[in-house]
């Protein structure tokens, strides 16, 4: 199975049957096997979920979901099918963003669907009913990403746009780095907590630090840094996905004034703080490498 993201093999407001999708991930190969996951709601090609959603008819099995998609606002409210939940390993694996969900939608029983892109999950809920049936699922709601629409030549603008980004992202390393020297000193003078293992060196773990708090429970603790007061910080999509499975167990913890009598702000289960608030942001970034072999 390919391991390749296909989001940009299909064009955003295009239409695709399933079997031209089928034709995609495999060409030269005719029409998709019949009765397979391609007949259902959504099939699997390596890292790629597709997702056929039917919006105001019910589907092949005579299930009517309330599947939505909000074109003004580019919202995606998409159920699973019957008996999905988040503890299954294809959801666990959309959820943690190992996944990447293009989304196909039609709104009557023609044969082609409408390709939506991409998308960011924004937030989950498990045990949903399901209308004439006693079976739960799982929703979804998800902001799409529609990247055709980015794609543009590279111009002077965006060179200055990718210098900005790197310039922020040192600064926010230096302040970063400041920041989590300042928790490791005064976590539990300030905060309560007691550090039980520092991930600051690790990649991939969604938190820097594994604490225990005054009750002897496990959190997991972000830290961000900031010069003066608070302003903007930046979660990675990692972060945040960590975040909304520890739920009141992921604490954010802002450093502001590193330089000058630092200041600690505790916000607990950020996910639920800020879901409705955060800004999505994409970072496209271009660089050129030199290998190790050709400088020696």
């Amino acid at each position: 199975m390919s391991q390749e993201n296909y989001t940009n093999k299909f064009k955003v407001g295009s239409f695709y049957s399933r079997n031209a999708a089928w034709n995609i991930f495999h060409p030269g190969k005719g029409d998709r096997p019949k009765g397979g996951v391609w007949d259902t709601g959504y099939a699997r090609e390596g890292i790629n979920l597709l997702i056929f959603m039917n919006i105001g008819i019910p589907g092949s099995t005579g299930h009517d979901f309330s599947n939505k998609y909000d074109e003004d606002k580019e919202i995606i409210t998409w159920y699973g099918k019957p008996d999905s939940h988040s503890g299954q390993k294809t959801f666990k694996k959309l959820l943690n963003g190992e996944l990447i969900p293009l989304f196909f939608a039609r709104w009557d029983n023609k044969p082609n669907f409408k390709y939506l892109g991409t998308g960011e999950i924004l937030n989950f809920k498990d045990h949903v009913d399901i209308p004439n049936d006693t079976r739960k699922t799982i929703q979804l709601t998800i902001k799409c990403k529609n990247l055709n629409h980015s794609l543009v030549d590279k111009d002077k603008s965006d060179e200055e746009s990718f210098e900005k980004e790197i310039h922020i992202r040192k600064n926010a390393a230096i302040t970063g780095n400041k920041a989590e020297g300042l928790f490791k000193e005064s976590a539990k003078e300030k905060l309560g907590l007691t550090i039980i293992k520092d991930l600051t060196d690790e990649y991939g773990y969604g938190y820097d630090f594994l604490c225990q708090d005054e009750n002897k429970k496990e959190c997991y603790v972000e830290i961000k840094g900031c010069k003066e007061s608070i302003g903007s910080i930046r979660m990675t999509q990692n972060e945040w996905n960590v975040a909304r499975e520890k739920n009141d167990q992921y604490l954010l913890v802002i450093v502001s004034h590193i330089y000058n009598n630092p200041e600690f702000k505790k916000y607990v289960n950020p996910f639920k703080l800020f879901e409705n608030q955060i800004e999505l942001k994409e970072i496209k970034s271009v660089t050129m490498h030199i290998n190790k072999e050709d400088l020696i």
